[in-house]
């Protein structure tokens, strides 16, 4: 493959699952810049910017339904030659089959989730072994953060194939816009000047959103107008329904509201609209909503999580907490009570996203690194 250009267009077979946003944005990104780009995924979605291939029935659960995923997988990834193989996810049955059918070259983004085992704890044995070997065939890895290469470098993916790319926020899409968030409060029936906290990323026991709802007990104490807007991204029927119950055992009927999921076009409507964001999951990679409603200038209150300093950093950008009802209290009192402080930080990290987390710059520079590597094979 010599001669290579900037200008070459190249055949992208990414590897991931299609009801992903993110990997969804991107794979569109790539296709956006010329390039022939099709998706291989374990599950369907009806996505207009990606062309997918899926199973097309039910093969079934348990290890039965895994062994014929993982053929499906093969047969498919057989059929779709290309010059880069692009996975979105260390820890993923078409990342595990790439590297079993050795396909070259291979490139993995590794989300966080996927390699943080021991916090997370979502893989068996063979699982993070698969993992492990994945990302030690790879040709190139990109992690959010340094530590997240730190552990990728730990399994034996030597340094130069290690980039940090944080792939970070579409700002012409994520931004503040007072009339968004009107248009959104008036949706919800929520007064325009009442305090609004969000939470925003799924509705699972992961995300501690019980925490919230024991330290809005004291938030309401000193805010009494304060509301606790709780997404239902995701959320199991019985979850929601523990949820509320909780809610009434702790009275706050009126200070707790449940919001359907909004489409990720449609999530500045949400940012633009409260007046600080929580997540505090007690492990994270570099979490896209954080960063998105970042660039939408929302004040974020996050779990004092240490890798998440390298691109918000504590008080300059964002307001850390423990995972605790009395400091997660204290950390949305705070926020909601000095609106000119809390303020002045979601400036300074409106910037910082722009000057790390840009979307479309770090596309351009995987972008050229693919093209490296399909010039080498």
């Amino acid at each position: 493959m010599g001669g290579l250009g900037m200008s070459r267009k190249l055949k992208i077979c990414v590897l991931g699952t299609a009801k992903s946003p993110q990997i969804v944005a991107r794979t569109a990104a790539f296709r956006a810049r010329g390039h022939d780009v099709a998706m291989i995924s374990p599950v369907p979605e009806d996505w207009e910017a990606v062309d997918a291939d899926y199973p097309k029935r039910d093969l079934g659960r348990g290890w039965i339904g895994k062994l014929y995923m993982a053929g499906w997988i093969a047969v498919a990834m057989m059929r779709r030659r290309a010059d880069v193989y692009h996975a979105h996810y260390a820890a993923e049955l078409t990342t595990w089959i790439s590297w079993l059918l050795r396909r070259r070259p291979m490139v993995i983004s590794v989300m966080g989730g996927d390699v943080l085992f021991e916090e997370q704890g979502t893989l068996g044995p063979v699982g993070r072994w698969l993992t492990r070997c994945a990302l030690r065939g790879a040709d190139f890895v990109t992690v959010k953060t340094h530590t997240l290469g730190d552990v990728v470098a730990r399994f034996g993916v030597p340094r130069d194939r290690i980039e940090v790319v944080i792939w970070g926020v579409d700002l012409d899409r994520f931004r503040f816009s007072p009339e968004l968030g009107q248009a959104y409060r008036r949706s919800l029936d929520i007064p325009a000047d009442r305090p609004v906290a969000l939470s925003p990323r799924m509705l699972a026991p992961f995300y501690n959103v019980p925490v919230m709802l024991e330290a809005w007990v004291s938030v309401v104490d000193r805010l009494p107008d304060a509301l606790l807007l709780i997404s239902e991204l995701r959320g199991t029927p019985a979850f929601k329904e523990e949820l509320r119950a909780r809610v009434r055992d702790l009275g706050l009927e009126e200070s707790v509201q449940f919001a359907p999921p909004l489409p990720l076009a449609e999530m500045p409507r949400a940012f633009s609209a409260a007046d600080a964001v929580i997540s505090i999951p007690p492990s994270d990679g570099y979490p896209q909503a954080v960063m998105e409603a970042a660039a939408c200038r929302c004040p974020v209150i996050l779990a004092d999580l240490p890798h998440l300093h390298e691109v918000l950093k504590p008080d300059e950008h964002a307001r850390y907490t423990d995972i605790a009802p009395k400091a997660l209290a204290e950390a949305v009192i705070e926020t909601l009570a000095d609106r000119a402080t809390a303020n002045a930080r979601a400036e300074r990290a409106v910037a910082q996203v722009a000057r790390l987390a840009n979307f479309e710059e770090n596309v351009a520079r995987v972008e050229r690194r693919l093209l490296t590597l399909a010039g080498a094979h």
